[in-house]
């Protein structure tokens, strides 16, 4: 089995077990990681926060924003735009939820917003981004459309992978083009690169 097939199976396999939680423990869990994220000293430091929203079972986002902004951080979000038939994400500031409309794969997203709107994640301090499947190693695996690798793509802030703990495993296939995480925020643990 080659790398993206294992990729896909672990995928799969995850998805299912994530699909599997309920409302309520994926509300609780959220709430544990989101708060142990807040204890994290690379989040107290970050001024400017590149943060996703929450879909299908993925840990959620909103405490994380809420204090973030009570704490004057510029919070940031990405939006899949298509330009020239070619799909990429960009990062614009949000200031409040209203903002954040049904965008791409029904994900909430900022609002469109003008082109020189845009904010490179290379000038943010910390991207908090979700996955399905991460490692010991905070490796990652996505839904495999590598929006946030090419995101990512030389970026040196700290970059933060939110999970539930059973999200992670020993060890995860990879390849070149996937970005390696700086750390990854479970309900239990802190897990650094």
């Amino acid at each position: 089995m080659n790398t993206r097939d294992k990729k896909k199976a672990v995928r799969r396999d995850l998805l299912i077990k994530r699909g599997a939680m309920s409302v309520i423990e994926v509300k609780a869990q959220s709430q544990r990681v989101q708060e142990r994220l807040l204890e994290v000293a690379e989040y107290k430091r970050a001024q400017r926060i590149g943060l996703y929203s929450h879909f299908k079972g993925e840990v959620q986002t909103g405490l994380i924003f809420t204090d973030a902004l009570s704490s004057d951080k510029e919070v940031f979000f990405p939006r899949v735009i298509n330009s020239r038939a070619h799909l990429h994400m960009a990062f614009f500031r949000v200031k409040s939820e209203s903002e954040l409309v049904a965008g791409t794969y029904g994900i909430l997203e900022p609002e469109k917003k003008e082109r020189n709107d845009e904010v490179l994640p290379k000038t943010l301090d910390l991207i908090i981004i979700p996955g399905i499947a991460f490692d010991e190693k905070c490796g990652r695996i996505g839904f495999g459309k590598g929006f946030y690798d090419r995101a990512l793509e030389g970026v040196r802030c700290v970059v933060a992978g939110l999970a539930f703990e059973e999200q992670v495993l020993e060890e995860i296939p990879t390849e070149p083009h996937d970005a390696v995480l700086s750390l990854v925020v479970t309900e239990k643990r802190v897990i650094y690169r």
